[in-house]
């Protein structure tokens, strides 16, 4: 691929990306919902969701995730997804989310965690 077509490529995929982003903030609001967004560059799948080591030599064909600080084991995508559960129940509770359309929120959330599995979950609104 030449440069010039990597270049829109990027552009095209990116115009895709802000698309998708602009209809959940519609669904959203439509709801009464908040969209928490985070940081584009937060290190989701190289960070241990368990004790918080960022793992730097995470390569993209790694599936599983193996934290060399705490041992745990997991799958790349799932521990993705908990730091970013994570990330964005910070930022509620730190007061920096607001809705879509820029008004501020007063948050009455539910944050539980359930024993058997360690699943979060997370009600707003």
């Amino acid at each position: 691929m030449s440069p010039r077509n990597h270049h829109l490529a990027t552009s095209v995929s990116d115009a895709s990306w802000s698309k998708f982003v602009t209809m959940l903030e519609y669904k959203a609001k439509w709801y009464g919902k908040i969209l928490v967004k985070i940081d584009r560059f937060y290190p989701c799948s190289k960070t241990c969701h368990h004790c918080g080591h960022v793992k730097e030599d995470l390569a993209l064909s790694d599936r599983y995730y193996t934290c060399p600080n705490c041992g745990e084991l997991i799958d790349r995508d799932l521990n993705a997804a908990k730091n970013i559960l994570d990330e964005g129940l910070r930022n509620i509770s730190a007061g920096t989310v607001d809705y879509t359309d820029g008004e501020g929120v007063r948050l009455a959330c539910k944050h539980s965690l359930m024993k058997s599995e360690s699943h979060k979950s997370l009600a707003c609104g």
